[in-house]
This record gives C-alpha cells, sequence and structure tokens, in this order.
C-alpha cells in the first residue's frame, strides 16, 4: 500500500499513522525526515536544499517534491509506504503523482481523517497558546481542502481510493474505522 493519512492538528492522525505503521509493515515518511535525509547523506538534492536554506530563501516545490520522491524510492519502501499527511498544495500534490507515477510506484491510498473544526478548536481552548492553535488549524483547513479535492477527483478517476473516515470516538474506534474503509 501507498497511502497518505491526513488529519489537522489534534486529531489523533499521528496516533493513528504510529498503529497503522506498525500493522501495515509499511514506514511512515514525512517530508521534513525526507529532507533531513537528504541534507545528511550530502545527496545532491540534499546539498541544494542546504544551499537554498542557508541563504533564508523559499524552497521550490519541485526541489521539495523530487526529495520527498527520492526517498519513497528506497529500498525500504519496497512493501509500500504511509505519506505523513497530503502535500501542501496542489502543485505538490501533482508533482508527487508525476514522480510516483514516473518511478512506478503511484499512490493508491488517501485516507483523511475527519473531526469538526470546531471540536479541534475546542480541544485546545484553554491551552495558554489557544489562539495561536485554532490559526494553526484553520489555516491547515484552508490549505489542505484543494488538495484533499485533488485526490476525491483523482478517485473518481478510478487511479486511487479516497476514504473520508471519523477522527470522532476513542483512538481504538478511530482505528478500526481505518481499517475498515482501506478494505
Amino acid at each position: 500500500m501507498r497511502a497518505v493519512l491526513s488529519g489537522n492538528m489534534g486529531s489523533g492522525v499521528g496516533m493513528q499513522r504510529v498503529l497503522l505503521s506498525e500493522r501495515l509493515r509499511i514506514p511512515s515518511i514525512a517530508l521534513g525526515g525526507a529532507v533531513r535525509a537528504a541534507v545528511d547523506a550530502d545527496t545532491e538534492p540534499g546539498r541544494r536544499f542546504r544551499a537554498v536554506a542557508d541563504r533564508g530563501e523559499p524552497v521550490d516545490d519541485t526541489l521539495l517534491v523530487d526529495i520527498l520522491a527520492a526517498h519513497l524510492v528506497r529500498d525500504d519502501t519496497r512493501d509500500g509506504f504511509l505519506l505523513d499527511d497530503v502535500p501542501a498544495s496542489v502543485d505538490r500534490a501533482w508533482l508527487l503523482d508525476q514522480r510516483l507515477d514516473h518511478a512506478g510506484i503511484p499512490l493508491d491510498t488517501v485516507v483523511a481523517l475527519d473531526v469538526p473544526l470546531e471540536i479541534l478548536i475546542r480541544r485546545y481552548a484553554d491551552s495558554p497558546d489557544a489562539g495561536a492553535r485554532r490559526a494553526r488549524i484553520e489555516a491547515h483547513a484552508r490549505c489542505m481542502r484543494p488538495v484533499l479535492d485533488y485526490y476525491r477527483n483523482r478517485a473518481r478517476d478510478g487511479r486511487l481510493r479516497y476514504r473520508v473516515v471519523s477522527g470522532l470516538g476513542s483512538t481504538e474506534q478511530v482505528y478500526a474505522r481505518i481499517l475498515d474503509a482501506l478494505r
């Protein structure tokens, strides 16, 4: 399985990723981890990333996607992988699809955990940084909506499975719903 598990801050998506990665025996991979690995291994894309970051410039989508795609074709992902959330823009999602399709390992599943924003915001209402958390939750939702729409449209074309799973309930209940959606 080559999948993405998406969810907003406070949705429990991190715990679900750990459980799924262990159950499916596939690595959970985040863009940040792929970038660190490329920089640490002193790969050509890693050197390009370091140069851009050292200059304090924004990193080009193509470079980020190239780093992630190179990470996803390694031996440890031969049996699949679980991406740590969807790419941050439709452009990145499209680029990643192009790279993975070209490598013969297209994404086959996207699972989106659905937790209403009001509930996510309420979970942090008493925290000292409640305002900042609210802003991040709302920004993530705005950013992810078009990307999830992109994957929903790909599913209509039959190119992947797209599932929305309620993220409400206990960790075990949500995990069971995700497993059901993957069957």
